[in-house]
């Protein structure tokens, strides 16, 4: 659809303004761009590693609120084999190859996408060819980057001081280390010696676009870097994209859309708890240094300096870890035209990602009170997913006046999760780092299974939808919408359900009594009325009823206590998607041949069947809260962009 013609709340940020941000994951440069969406970066770990949240008009949900990513048509996996959410799904691809990232908001615009909407849903278009003279890009910058601020601590004598005062108020002795403060100095200053003085970033990127009117291409290679700035952590990302169109004869066109991407990372536990290394730099005393004269790491003892955590700089740099992930997302297309306006497509597409997860932590020795004994650890996860999309569309106009597009689809998708991990410790030496160089006759330091996948974890959707625009000469619309889509992770009687979607505009610049202000450059009001769901807080086969083991029970006339199971929760065949109900309402103005540009919506979403862990009751015999559909919310507000 043309913008002039949509009547749906949707906002858009063109490629231009993506690219000139210096972030590694395009959904940070939504940030302050679109109205209504909260973007909020997990951590400060280099390349957007951590993650970016992003909220399409607040929460809407008691879980997972992550909206669906759609690149070239290709819906993005929204969670992991755990059901948890995947908020780094687009630090993968460079900002630059990004021709327009479209927001969906309201219900509907959403619902094409049906129950997997219910948070919004963000298209990415990435850039194409054109036909004409060829064009060759190079663009490329360096910078660096500091920490803005840092909390004022503590210094060794002050701490000391503080240290002895408490003390005494407690009728104990000192620290006999800490009878004279001013001997002190300064100490340790844990946030420099953690902190990067300047972390590097760095991306370059070469691009070929061109072709003729049969046949068009549009190439790219990018190479990203930046260090964090805790000392240790840094993120390094190869991509290379290959999009094309080829028009075969009258009736048939092709076109494919691929992208490659090499990632490698180095991250640290910035979490706020107790192993977080910024929690210990602001906890570490400053009295305690951070290597012995002899230039070894320092690690405190309660004995020597009433302090267990670890020391943050070793912390933050022992293990030697790499994170590395190869991703593979292609798609191609069919279309075939035997009349004017009516096309059959064909879509085909697979998200191949591979992740590798390893480390080795050495031994310090014998007499190192955490790190007497090495160890290493290591990952695999392969998760596969794959689409067939299958479109027929009918485009006509009447009497230059009526013009109608009616669309109507198939999908089917399916995600896969296989993983593989290991762990082992009590390496005979710090220089043999593979699991295969462990111990292999040592019962004390066995080797560990942390997870084997043997057999995937499988998910499937299955979708049939439709659309129909209507347009009467330019100044009244209507766009109806409807999906039927039905997830393997539901009982039989819930599997599927039907999400309905409608909203009309109305071009009022277009009118005789509007037209002819010249100030005017559009004005159109809209409204829309749609519902969606949310399938990914239920979790897998959540239904079902669950019987553990590890339960004892006594047996005999003289009770002997064995081992069995027993079921712990109950089932609930009638657990079902979270649904959402919006409603919007919405202006767009433009002044000045759209020099200045307003749109105003309002919109009220109502969400009746939210989960929620219901405690069964005492006489049920399980103790295990069972997911029910319980809990209900509404969301209300207005967006303004200027």
């Amino acid at each position: 659809q043309e913008r002039q013609d949509v009547t749906g709340a949707i906002s858009s940020v063109s490629g231009r303004d993506i690219a000139t941000q210096p972030v590694a994951d395009a959904t940070q440069a939504l940030q302050g761009r679109v109205a209504g969406v909260t973007v909020t970066q997990n951590s400060g770990a280099p390349g957007g590693a951590g993650g970016t949240s992003v909220r399409i008009r607040g929460v809407s949900s008691a879980g997972n609120n992550s909206p669906l990513y759609v690149v070239d048509g290709f819906p993005l996996p929204s969670n992991d084999s755990g059901f948890n959410p995947v908020e780094n799904q687009l630090n993968s691809i460079s900002p630059n190859d990004i021709e327009s990232i479209d927001v969906l908001k309201d219900a509907s615009a959403t619902a094409i996408y049906g129950l997997r909407a219910a948070n919004g849903v963000v298209i990415i278009t990435t850039k194409r060819g054109k036909a004409g003279t060829a064009t060759i890009n190079a663009d490329g910058y360096r910078g660096f980057q500091q920490v803005w601020r840092k909390l004022d601590l503590l210094n060794a004598q002050q701490y000391a001081l503080i240290n002895n005062e408490s003390l005494i108020a407690k009728g104990e002795a000192i620290n006999p280390k800490f009878a004279d403060p001013s001997t002190l100095g300064a100490g340790t200053d844990w946030q420099k010696a953690v902190f990067r003085p300047t972390a590097v970033i760095q991306n370059y990127t070469l691009s070929a676009t061109g072709g003729s009117e049969k046949a068009r291409y549009a190439l790219s290679a990018g190479y990203f870097q930046q260090d964090g700035t805790l000392a240790g952590s840094h993120f390094e990302r190869f991509t290379v994209r290959a999009n094309g169109d080829l028009q075969l004869n009258k009736y048939v066109k092709v076109g494919n859309s691929l992208a490659v991407t090499h990632q490698e990372d180095r991250q640290l536990n910035t979490g706020n708890d107790e192993f977080g290394v910024l929690n210990n730099v602001l906890q570490a005393p400053p009295t305690i240094p951070v290597y012995n004269p002899n230039g070894t790491w320092y690690e405190p003892t309660t004995t020597n300096d009433n302090y267990v955590e670890p020391n943050p700089v070793l912390q933050s740099q022992i293990t030697n870890s790499k994170f590395s992930r190869n991703r593979i997302i292609g798609t191609f297309f069919a279309e075939l035209e035997p009349l004017k306006g009516l096309r059959f497509r064909t879509n085909v597409g697979a998200d191949l990602i591979f992740d590798n997860n390893n480390g080795f932590t050495p031994s310090l020795g014998p007499n190192s009170p955490r790190n007497s004994v090495a160890g290493a650890y290591s990952s695999s996860n392969y998760n596969p997913t794959y689409l067939i999309e299958n479109t027929l569309t009918y485009d006509r106009t009447l009497a230059d006046k009526h013009h109608f597009t009616v669309l109507a689809g198939q999908s089917a998708q399916q995600f896969q999760y296989t993983y593989l991990s290991a762990g082992r410790s009590g390496y005979l030496s710090n220089q043999l780092i593979n699991i295969n160089a462990g111990p292999s006759a040592n019962p004390s330091y066995p080797i560990s299974n942390g997870g084997i996948g043997i057999d995937p974890i499988t998910d499937r959707l299955a979708s049939y939808f439709g659309r129909a625009n209507y347009e009467f000469a330019g100044k009244y619309l209507l766009t109806a919408t409807a999906r039927y889509d039905g997830t393997s992770q539901f009982s039989g009687g819930r599997k599927f359900g039907f999400f309905p979607g409608a909203s009309i505009g109305w071009r009022i610049s277009e009118e005789s009594f509007i037209k002819d202000i010249p100030a005017i450059s559009n004005l159109k009001i809209r409204g829309g009325y749609g519902k969606v769901g949310n399938p990914l807080n239920a979790g897998r086969f959540a239904y079902l009823a669950t019987i553990n083991t590890g339960i004892t029970y006594p047996f005999g006339n003289s009770p002997v206590v064995l081992n069995g199971a027993a079921p712990t929760r109950g089932q609930n065949t009638d657990l079902s998607w979270e649904n959402n109900y919006q409603a919007n309402i919405g202006v767009d103005l433009g002044l000045f041949q759209n020099r200045i540009e307003v749109t105003v919506d309002v919109y009220n979403r109502r969400s009746p069947n939210l989960l929620a862990l219901v405690p069964p009751s005492y006489v049920s015999g399980t103790y295990e809260s069972v997911p029910t559909n319980s809990i209900s919310a509404y969301n209300r507000g207005i967006d303004l962009a200027i």
